[in-house]
């Protein structure tokens, strides 16, 4: 079984990057995006997992995840921030879960955690 790929959304380029590279690095396949309307864009069929983080620099992750809604995806969201607040903005929806960042553990390790806890243990490397 191949490992999904993640679509991660989170306009600090360093993080992003440096988690898209750690994933990688585990044998996932990324597509980062830096900003809402670039998540928009390289929404895709093959999308196994989408990753935002809930503040971006042209709106937030509910844009991310009504965006994604729209266009028909309807695999696993999960959104990460570093205020615990945010998880309120999504209350009632059973197919995003949220992640506060930061207290926890860096975006990497966020991520990771609920990769292995939403996957079958074969499909990471």
């Amino acid at each position: 079984m191949q490992n999904p790929r993640i679509l991660l959304v989170d306009d600090e380029r360093a993080i992003a990057d440096a988690v898209g590279m750690m994933l990688e690095m585990d044998g996932f396949r990324v597509n980062t995006a830096y900003a809402v309307g670039e998540a928009d864009s390289k929404l895709s069929n093959d999308i196994g997992l989408l990753v935002t983080d809930f503040n971006l620099l042209d709106g937030d992750a509910r844009g991310v995840v009504k965006n994604a809604r729209q266009k028909g995806y309807n695999g696993p969201i999960l959104v990460y921030s570093g205020i615990r607040e945010n998880a309120l903005h999504f209350t009632g929806m059973s197919d995003v879960s949220f992640r506060e960042k930061g207290v926890t553990g860096t975006p990497y390790s966020v991520v990771s955690d609920f990769i292995r806890q939403s996957f079958p243990a074969p499909v990471l490397a």
